[in-house]
């Protein structure tokens, strides 16, 4: 009832996730992801969320496999999700060792992210730019440690 909103209290949510279950839901969002992906594999935002899926399961060969078909892809409709893929992608080379190879992700997003940075989605994301360049310093320094993407919300 409207009349009573100004009599609202605060109320304590709390969130406790079965831990058990949590392979089983990785599985389904896996199926699911992968599945979307096999109907419409130019909507690239499935190659973004199933890289970004399996980097938080730990998968990082299967993660760098979506998140460059993501990053290759460059499509025009997806510009936030391409360069997360990017930052994303920059982390898995790091993580792997690969300095060069990140260095060349990382400019090729810094490159997108000029091309793209009027678009709506994209200014209002003030962590990009600065997380790209950061990561750029990093590597210039060798720290492959430093080379991180913000964490997205789950």
């Amino acid at each position: 009832d409207l009349a009573d909103a100004g009599a609202c209290r605060a109320e304590v949510l709390e969130h406790r996730p079965d831990a058990a279950r949590l392979p089983a839901k990785r599985a389904s969002y896996l199926k699911r992801l992968l599945c979307g992906m096999a109907k419409t594999p130019d909507w690239m935002r499935y190659q973004w969320f199933t890289g970004m899926h399996c980097h938080r399961a730990g998968d990082l060969e299967r993660a760098e496999r979506y998140l460059r078909e993501a990053v290759d892809a460059r499509h025009p409709d997806f510009p936030v999700e391409t360069l997360n893929a990017h930052l994303l992608l920059a982390e898995v080379c790091a993580v792997k060792g690969d300095a060069e190879a990140a260095g060349r992700v990382l400019q090729g997003a810094l490159a997108l992210f000029d091309d793209v940075r009027h678009d709506f989605e994209v200014r209002i994301n003030t962590r990009l730019e600065p997380t790209l360049r950061a990561n750029l310093d990093a590597i210039a320094r060798g720290d492959l440690g430093a080379v991180r993407a913000y964490r997205f919300m789950s």
